[in-house]
């Protein structure tokens, strides 16, 4: 039985708003937005970025930090409620299949059309320096592309979708996350308590992705502009480590956290008065995080802030202000409309690079001036849009359909029932 000092949960099940986790899809649906204007920006009318206030469209590129600690609160929600209830089998497999159909059918039709279609995929480049260049990949370039390994090579780094190597990295912890989550589940049962071992996979990637920024920070120290680019986004090994789980680990492990305070919420173990100060604590530490984060003096750590931020915004808007009702953040990012684009999300996020490149290589872009900058942004929301519609409903949801719907059960959702993640959308409950 609950009581009035209790999160309400119904007997034998969660929480109403525990289910419904109001604003997570307006989040995504705002990260992918945020990313396609920055890369408008950059690839067709840099000179905007001059006028004030477009300089701070830059600030926008962390549309990708908030997706990675989407994925993080998302995706090991499931794995926290199994450790504090004591249960030894994660669903894992199915979980991982789960992954594959939410990731793969999309990707390689958006690869495929964008290299043998439009030939405007990223060419690997055999030589670090040498100027980028779009076409169709080979045979064997694609087959890399297709099954998200190109991103180990300091050749293909970059190669295919701009984006993928962020694929890449989303399955690294796809991946590592369950098995961590095994070590802690072992551990919970014979040393640790159960909220020590959800909390230790959280400070594994936290602690993977600062050492790897202090690493970048270290190594970049007296290198000029066009050297850190090449040392980040070149044609060469420290590019590899840059774009991989060891330099953005941290990014889901504020997610995590997240998700642990989430789930004991959820739980009933957290009071409605504790939950709403650790509701104002979360505001007050991703406002400071924030404002941190757009100082020149942070460098690399910069996404370390508004992941941290980003985890405080789902904790808002994901949490009740009070009983059955969601606070401020949850109500602002629940409307339809946003929602809608959370639902297609992850095509835009595939979209929008192809259809800028294809401009490009085209000669279909606008001049670079202000309107010209309006211009190709509403080109390239429309086109992206009508093309994500079309991949999301005839390929996305297809494939969510080979998915077996759960059934009934009175436990807590398990590892394998109802996730998500930050780069997909929310795949369970009505639409």
């Amino acid at each position: 039985m609950t009581t009035d000092t209790q999160v309400p949960r119904p007997a034998g099940g969660r929480p109403e708003w525990a289910r419904r986790l109001t604003g997570i899809e307006g989040l995504r649906g705002l990260a992918a937005l945020a990313v396609l204007v920055y890369h408008v920006q950059r690839n067709l009318n840099r000179s905007s970025a001059d006028v004030w206030p477009l300089g701070e469209v830059s600030f926008l590129s962390h549309g990708l930090t908030l997706f990675f600690t989407l994925s993080g609160f998302l995706l090991f929600r499931p794995f926290v409620a199994a450790l504090l209830d004591g249960r030894e089998h994660f669903g894992t497999a199915r979980y991982l299949l789960n992954r594959v159909i939410r990731i793969f059918p999309a990707y390689i039709v958006v690869l495929l059309f964008s290299s043998i279609v439009l030939q405007v995929a990223y060419l690997p480049r055999p030589v670090d320096g040498q100027s980028a260049e779009f076409g169709r990949l080979d045979a064997g370039d694609t087959l890399l592309n297709a099954v998200l390994l190109q991103g180990y090579f300091p050749r293909t780094v970059r190669s295919g979708l701009e984006v993928a190597w962020t694929l890449g990295v989303e399955v690294a912890f796809y991946v590592l996350m369950p098995l961590l989550a095994f070590g802690a589940a072992w551990l919970a049962r014979r040393f640790v308590h159960p909220l020590v071992g959800s909390i230790l996979p959280a400070a594994f990637f936290a602690a993977l992705g600062i050492a790897g920024k202090v690493w970048m920070l270290s190594s970049e120290v007296g290198m000029d502009g066009s050297e850190k680019l090449s040392f980040e986004w070149g044609a060469n090994w420290t590019t590899v480590v840059a774009r991989s789980i060891l330099v953005h680990g941290d990014l889901f492990a504020y997610g995590m956290i997240a998700a642990i305070i989430f789930i004991y919420a959820e739980s009933g173990r957290i009071s409605l008065k504790r939950l709403n100060r650790w509701r104002w604590a979360a505001a007050l530490v991703g406002v400071g995080a924030l404002v941190l984060a757009t100082t020149d003096m942070t460098g690399p750590f910069s996404s370390s802030l508004v992941a941290i931020a980003s985890a405080a915004v789902l904790l808002l808007a994901a949490t009740p202000r009070s009983a059955g009702h969601p606070g401020w953040a949850g109500r602002l990012f629940s409307s339809r409309g946003l929602g809608w684009f959370g639902l297609v999300s992850f095509s835009i996020y595939l979209w929008h690079l192809p259809v800028i490149r294809f401009m490009q290589v085209h000669g279909l872009a606008l001049p670079d001036t202000l309107p010209g900058f309006v211009g190709n942004l509403a080109i390239v929301f429309v086109v992206t849009i009508a093309l994500s519609a079309l991949t999301y409903y005839f390929v996305e949801a297809q494939a969510l359909k080979l998915k077996k719907r759960k059934t009934p059960t009175p436990k807590p959702s398990s590892a394998a029932d109802g996730e998500t993640s930050g780069l997909g959308s929310a795949d369970t409950g009505p639409r």
